[in-house]
């Protein structure tokens, strides 16, 4: 139903908002304490501020006005009504370029956005609200700015991981893209209801459930926990890998010679989509913003982008609400563990500690998980402690904002692990759930099939990359020979920015000193060999 929402002149006689019989700025003086608030707030460099609620703008001008040049303003309006009346009056304020309008209310338009951005330009977020609209929503406002606080964090988590393993990403994605024969992750749909499995100690209390229901479930599991599942009689409809080294093709290996779904990012370790068979669904995500990324885009040979979520199981999360429209059950994402067992019972790391024990050694799994900096935190449900750490706090609480976000029926069915804050429901409860989705919907997997670039297409990118690079090795030989000046090769660079975007350099380019120059050179001269070994 519609609120009641009325412009109002206020007693200086300026316009006011009100919603539903309440004003949203002061009845005397509108625009005064806000104006007040701006002037007052102390502005940072490299700071993304997040607006909730900018009805009219006031206040809006006085931030920009004394805005770093290298920070930004994201006005954000969830209510659809005080959108329509908030665009005229920010329309103006928009010209200035330092303050972007949205009206969203969802974490995947919220990550579309940010990934427009340049994060790199940006070490932190803060939010200013400025008006009753924020109390409006502030739950869905809470959230939102939560998801950019995790967004931000996960990109500099992730560009520091990319300094050790971006080159790896990047060439990953080349042998992928050269050599795979699957489809476009957006091309799957199910009718059935998903069930999350991860690798936590709670998806063995639900291995009972899955067994009783199977053909009611699409079981959809984190690479870690498919041994645990095939191990227990359950083979999943679909398996989730994101993982660029070797490490989890000892996840697959109950799978040989069973031909399985996998749901993979393009960055993946490539033996483990070559060597297992079945079909392979690909998305991207969003590990660089080098040049070549927009490159793939436009020549329409880039799986579909997710945000980079760090975590498996929040990116199986994401995927899940992707290919079904039905509830979703979530088991083994515990984000925390007991002394002595971090993972799941016949999980590859239960192997590998029983693998290690001896009468010398003694119980390897225990002490390897005693020793894990963490500490302790009380479990869901009971009084029980568990341990965890800062990082799987912080993958926990993204997941908790994606779910408060998503208007989508997900449900928590595990019986150990922190507070997902999300409902939670027995068995008998998931049962009933999953069976009235059955009925309502049938049983249907069904790859959507459409046109998709193919290998002469690939192949021929891969071509004119591989000649971008001979040029500017060329160009190089030629200034270690005196022909040429260093600025000479900064245009070819800028091409092959994908050379060196794992640089730890904070000064990126312009630049032109020999030792950036001679590792830009090495790595260009790396990527010749793969693309040559691609094309043959």
């Amino acid at each position: 139903m519609d609120n009641q929402i009325d412009l109002i002149p206020s007693r200086n006689g300026e316009l006011n908002v009100q919603y539903n019989g309440k004003v949203l700025y002061s009845r005397y003086n509108p625009s005064a304490s806000v104006e007040r608030l701006a002037g007052k707030t102390p502005l940072k460099a490299r700071t993304i501020y997040f607006i909730p609620s900018p009805l009219l703008g006031y206040g809006i001008l006085t931030l920009m006005e004394s805005l770093p040049e290298d920070s930004i303003l994201i006005a954000v309006e969830t209510d659809q009504q005080l959108m329509a009346i908030s665009t005229s009056y920010i329309s103006n304020i928009q010209k200035k370029g330092v303050c972007e309008f949205f009206r969203l209310d969802d974490p995947v338009s919220l990550y579309k956005i940010y990934n427009g951005l340049s994060c790199s330009l940006y070490r932190s977020c803060c939010m200013i609200p400025m008006n009753g609209g924020y109390q409006l929503n502030r739950e869905k406002y809470d959230s939102l700015f939560s998801s950019l606080e995790h967004y931000l964090q996960n990109f500099w988590q992730n560009r520091m991981t990319s300094v050790k393993l971006g080159e790896l990403w990047m060439k990953n994605l080349f042998s992928n893209l050269s050599r795979s024969e699957g489809q476009q992750l957006s091309h799957f749909k199910t009718d059935r209801s998903v069930l999350l499995a991860g690798a936590g100690e709670s998806l063995e209390g639900t291995i009972p459930l899955i067994k009783e229901r199977r053909e009611r479930f699409f079981i959809l599991a984190v690479d870690t926990a498919v041994q645990t599942l095939v191990r227990s009689g359950i083979i999943p409809d679909a398996v989730v890998n994101l993982e660029a080294q070797f490490h989890n093709l000892k996840d697959f290996y109950s799978l040989s010679g069973k031909p399985f779904r996998q749901f993979a990012d393009l960055t993946a370790y490539p033996p483990s989509l070559r060597r297992f068979k079945g079909e392979q669904f690909y998305f991207s995500s969003r590990f660089s913003s080098a040049a070549i990324i927009a490159r793939l885009n436009s020549a329409g040979i880039l799986a579909p982008e997710i945000p980079a979520l760090g975590s498996v199981g929040v990116t199986a999360l994401y995927v899940a609400t992707e290919i079904s429209d039905g509830p979703i059950f979530l088991t083994g994402l515990d984000f925390s563990y007991i002394p002595g067992k971090s993972h799941a019972t016949d999980s590859p790391f239960h192997d590998w500690a029983r693998l290690r024990e001896s009468r010398l050694n003694g119980d390897t799994w225990y002490g390897f998980s005693c020793s894990r900096p963490g500490f302790k935190t009380r479990g869901k449900g009971d009084d029980s402690f568990l341990r965890t750490n800062a990082i799987l706090v912080s993958y926990c609480n993204q997941l908790k904002d994606m779910c408060r976000l998503m208007d989508r029926e997900i449900y928590d069915i595990a019986k150990t692990g922190l507070d997902l804050q999300i409902p939670a429901i027995d068995h008998s409860r998931a049962k009933q759930l999953a069976d009235a989705n059955q009925k309502h919907s049938g049983h249907t997997e069904q790859p959507q099939l459409e046109s998709r670039p193919d290998q002469m297409q690939i192949h021929s990118f891969i071509r004119k990359e591989r000649k971008e690079l001979d040029k500017l090795i060329k160009l190089w030989d030629e200034l270690s020979a005196g022909r040429r000046e260093a600025e000479s090769l900064l245009p070819s660079l800028h091409y092959c920015d994908y050379l060196f975007y794992h640089f730890p350099d904070t000064t990126v380019l312009p630049n032109t000193s020999p030792s950036f120059l001679v590792r830009a050179i090495t790595s260009a001269r790396s990527y010749r060999r793969l693309l040559d070994s691609l094309l043959t």
